[in-house]
């Protein structure tokens, strides 16, 4: 069996302790709204995007891409505004929807 793979992504014009908080609230939303069959604990990718017009455009292309199962999360401390989001584990070619997207870099915010 392939490894499952779970993908976060997250805002980087946050500081790096709130990617921090908000790539982990958005972990707990989707192990709470999906109970996974798997018994394989998962990789774990956290992958960034620029701002939250990006991360829409992330949801928009997840939602017409429609194979991949994911959580937002919407911190209420900055206006409900979109910080995060997370997939279920996936496997195989799924995982290409990512390809184009990069890691975090640990800098404390993208320009």
């Amino acid at each position: 069996m392939k490894s499952p793979y779970v993908y976060i992504v997250v805002r980087t014009d946050l500081t790096l302790p709130q990617q921090a908080v908000q790539s982990s609230h958005a972990l707990l939303e989707m192990s709470r709204q999906y109970s996974t069959q798997s018994h394989q604990h998962p990789s774990i990718i956290i992958l960034g995007v620029k701002n939250e017009e990006k991360l829409k455009d992330t949801i928009i292309r997840l939602v017409r891409h429609g194979k991949i199962q994911f959580t937002t999360f919407q911190e209420p401390d900055i206006g409900d505004e979109y910080t995060a989001l997370a997939t279920v584990p996936i496997y195989g070619t799924d995982r290409d929807f990512f390809k184009d997207y990069r890691l975090i870099d640990g800098t404390s915010k993208s320009k």
